[in-house]
């Protein structure tokens, strides 16, 4: 059992789909959980629709999607590691995937940036009005 891509890339308000594959054949239907841990991302910047699948014993793949939520924050670039996890003793998990969320608030969203490009415009036009 493994994602199929150990790193995904992701803007805040975008589904990023991640794929799960089931190698070999069980012969039965196996269960995993996708657990999250936050390196610098939090709960609130992201979920993920479903947290458990079920691979029917001829299915191979499942996709599942990792929401990464909007906000007006500027956090800057988050990170977060994806886990597999089973019961079942006889499925090795071979992988985790880290998901990466880039900041869309940015520098257009901040407030204080506003301010700054006031005091630069009106300290330009303070220094033109100087030099005359």
């Amino acid at each position: 059992m493994r994602f199929a891509s150990v790193s995904y890339t992701a803007s805040e308000g975008s589904v990023i789909p991640i794929l799960i594959l089931k190698q070999g054949s069980s012969g039965l239907p196996v269960t995993v959980n996708i657990s999250t841990m936050g390196i610098t991302a939090s709960a609130s910047d992201f979920y993920i629709q479903p947290e458990v699948v079920t691979f029917q014993a001829n299915q191979n793949e499942q996709l599942v999607n990792l929401v990464a939520i909007s906000d007006t924050v500027v956090e800057g670039t988050e990170t977060l590691t994806l886990n597999l996890t089973t019961n079942n003793m006889r499925i090795v998990i071979e992988n985790s995937a880290v998901v990466t969320i880039e900041d869309v608030s940015g520098i257009n969203n901040n407030p204080y940036n506003y301010r700054a490009k006031f005091l630069l415009l009106f300290s330009y036009s303070s220094f033109k009005h100087f030099l005359r």
